[in-house]
């Protein structure tokens, strides 16, 4: 079916080539450079004088060189000009082509002399990049030329200078896309003394909004970012600052009737529409990031108010979206491009530490490095039930780290760790963060825990208590002694084998809130004690719609630490609660193909992989192998899989309306699992 795309409607408004057009100063020579588009879906392909591409899309110039009945053309060069555009090309050396011009950026073409009767047709792939596109906002639409000059010699030995010059148009369009940093260690800040971060009036917090573009294809020409600053135990904020690079006070406006600050970062572009000052401050791979430091200045009495608390916390719901520099034709691009609206809640928390008597700390989840340094839990359980791969799941567990650290006055009678302070009433658990700043119990609608502890075990206790500790674990509901450790038995457990709390019968018995008290603790020493949670899915799923469900981003713990009755601290912490992801790779063997036969025999060979915590293994398969548009024919011999478990349902490989061939692989598997789909393929690469 033909489809009327916006390549398509852009190429309608180049001019055609004419009978004549490729006339040159001299009769007997012929020149002219053009695209193929069919235009009108009757399966001929027009010569254009342009070509409209994605980013990422290309295009074929093709030029057409002739030298007819008499003489020859000698000193012939093609030049190619363009500033939006390079010119890739595999032409061999003949008897015409004076060497070999295989290159990624062709500028020119040398001739050995040409003799009538000979018809040459050269030709390249345009395509771009950012780093052509540079800073310039003209590079979305040029003139681009392909230029012939030299000299015809007639059989009389008259010579005529050529010069022809042939103009075309190539057009690039790209999109943007916006989201919010929400990395949980983004914005969690130590400090000695939280009172270090007051001064007579005021109690002062600083944290970064961290604005993102991922695709990276255009030019950015704005940032709009906005957020609602909350109330600190009931006190508004008296001052909101907001500061960045490039980020002027015009640039920033602030309502403090909603406690909304609205900041809107514009490119600095000169009068020739080059980019000097860009949006975004860094970036890493195609990620660019748009940073902002707030400052947000409380009332004193907010800060007396808690200032018996060892950490602040505040929620802050941001909403962002970006604007790029896109293709001037405006009649079928928007220009600017505007992205969607991301919506985010960045997570600030601000902790006491008091580390030459007693330190306290608190991780949850799995630790992330690669791209940012967070810490995750998994939706990937919960997200079974909702796709229906699943009625129900169970081990839905996180881990949640307990570290306290004794300081030179840390010779005391013991330690209590639990997630409440002494008495407390109610008792906190495990909370889910929204995207709308707004936190909840993990509980369902009647009020009953879905999130309990599930087992124990710990590290350094040994350094801690010395070989005749001991550690003692209560039910902090019921004050139920659950175990005792000592020298003689906590070495028995660690990850893979830990301590869970069972019943008589032998069943694990979730318990909603836990209390771990030690014997006499040595100074400078430090105990870990690593809680095993598991989360009731089925429960999530009952209370949750999935749209709701996607709205949970973090879970936040809880932690109160007593040493020796004498210093009592607490902490929190958060983790990004996130779906998985999974990845695969592809590789060619041999990764060079003949142009001038057939290549049989090459192995593509594409791996499912799983390098990082979150990386889902695979099941039931997709796959679709674009090949480049220099491959004109592919034939399969055999595609295997290295996994035996795993089924190949079916294969095929099939040419779009652009040319391009693709392979597509379905497979089928009742568990997950990593493997390599090996595909033994016959190629056949353009010979031009």
């Amino acid at each position: 079916d033909f489809e009327i795309t916006k390549d398509i409607l852009k190429a309608r408004t180049y001019d055609q080539v004419q009978p004549g057009d490729d006339l040159t100063d001299s009769q007997y020579v012929t020149f002219d450079a053009f695209f193929l588009k069919d235009l009108n879906g009757d399966g001929v392909a027009e010569q254009v004088r342009g070509t409209c591409n994605s980013i990422t899309g290309r295009d074929t110039l093709y030029m057409e060189l002739r030298v007819v009945t008499d003489g020859y053309l000698k000193d012939g060069k093609i030049t190619i000009n363009g500033q939006n555009y390079n010119l890739s090309t595999a032409l061999v050396k003949d008897n015409e082509i004076s060497k070999n011009y295989i290159t990624t950026d062709l500028h020119d073409i040398d001739f050995n002399d040409i003799q009538n009767g000979t018809q040459k047709l050269l030709f390249g792939v345009v395509k771009t990049s950012k780093d052509i596109i540079g800073s310039d906002t003209n590079n979305y639409s040029r003139i681009g030329s392909a230029v012939l000059t030299g000299t015809h010699v007639s059989s009389t030995n008259v010579e005529t200078p050529i010069n022809k010059v042939v103009n075309f148009q190539v057009d690039w369009y790209g999109t943007v896309n916006a989201g919010i940093e929400t990395s949980s260690n983004l914005n969690r800040f130590k400090y000695s003394d939280l009172s270090s971060l007051t001064d007579a009036d005021s109690l002062n917090l600083n944290f970064t909004v961290r604005a993102t573009e991922s695709k990276d294809e255009l030019i950015l020409k704005s940032n709009h970012t906005e957020g609602v600053i909350p109330q600190l135990n009931g006190y508004d904020p008296i001052n909101v600052k907001i500061t960045g690079t490039g980020i002027t006070d015009n640039d920033v406006t602030y309502d403090p009737t909603t406690r909304t600050f609205t900041v809107v970062k514009n490119a600095t572009v000169n009068g020739n529409g080059i980019v000097t000052n860009t949006v975004n401050t860094s970036s890493y791979y195609e990620t660019r990031y748009i940073d902002y430091n707030v400052r947000v200045e409380y009332p004193i009495e907010a800060y007396e108010s808690i200032s018996q608390e060892n950490t602040i916390e505040i929620r802050i719901p941001v909403s962002t979206y970006n604007e790029g520099y896109n293709n001037p034709d405006t009649t079928l691009f928007d220009n600017p491009y505007v992205s969607d609206v991301a919506n985010a809640t960045i997570v600030a928390t601000y902790e006491r530490r008091q580390g030459t008597v007693f330190d306290l700390d608190v991780t949850i989840g799995e630790y992330v490095s690669s791209p940012y340094s967070k810490y995750v839990i998994s939706k990937a359980k919960p997200l079974r039930i909702y796709n229906g791969m699943s009625s129900s799941e169970s081990d839905d567990n996180y881990m949640v780290r307990w570290y306290a650290y004794t300081g030179e006055g840390g010779d005391t009678s013991g330690l209590v760790l639990s997630e409440n302070a002494t008495n407390a009433s109610p008792k906190r658990i495990d909370q889910f963060i929204k995207s709308d700043a707004s936190a909840e119990d993990i509980k369902t609608n009647l009020g009953d825990s879905m999130t309990a502890n599930i087992g124990i075990f710990f590290s350094s206790q040994e350094t801690m208590l010395g070989q005749g500790g001991w550690i003692k674990v209560y039910n902090d509901d019921t004050n139920d002694l659950l175990a005792t450790f000592t020298a003689a038995n906590w070495g028995l457990y660690d990850s893979t084998n830990p301590y869970y709390y069972k019943n008589n019968n032998g069943d694990i018995t979730p318990i909603d809130h836990i209390r771990v008290e030690t014997s006499a603790t040595n100074k400078n020493s430090s105990l870990v004690v690593y809680n095993i949670k598991q989360l009731d899915d089925s429960e999530i799923t009952d209370k949750y719609y999935l749209d709701d469900f996607n709205e949970l981003d973090y879970i936040k713990t809880y932690l109160v630490g007593n040493l020796g009755n004498m210093v009592t601290l607490s902490d929190t912490a958060t983790a990004n609660y996130e779906a998985p992801t999974s990845y695969a790779t592809l590789t060619i063997d041999p990764n060079v193909i003949s142009t001038q036969s057939t290549q049989e025999n090459d192995i593509i060979t594409i791996t499912t992989q799983t390098s990082s915590f979150n990386e889902q293994y695979w099941v039931n398969g997709s796959f679709l192998v674009k090949l480049p548009n220099d491959i004109i024919d592919m034939k399969i011999n055999s595609v295997t899989i290295s996994d035996p478990n795993v089924t190949i349902l079916g294969y095929d490989v099939s040419v779009d309306n652009d040319g391009y061939y693709w392979l597509k692989i379905l497979t089928e598997n009742t568990a997950e699992a990593t493997y390599s789909i090996t595909v033994d393929a016959d190629i056949t690469s353009d010979p031009r």
